[in-house]
């Protein structure tokens, strides 16, 4: 059973992704994989 903390967390979340149009969200996401791919290039071996 989640407490307080991570039920709030999950409405904040719902309530930020609600505001953002959906023309926005491949954008985000395709940010989020280019920056997750530098990343592990930059990341040491």
């Amino acid at each position: 059973m989640p407490d307080g903390a991570t039920v709030g967390q999950a409405a904040t979340w719902q309530e930020a992704l609600s505001q953002v149009p959906a023309t926005a969200l491949p954008v985000v996401c395709g940010s989020l994989y280019l920056v997750g791919d530098v990343l592990q290039q930059l990341a040491p071996r």
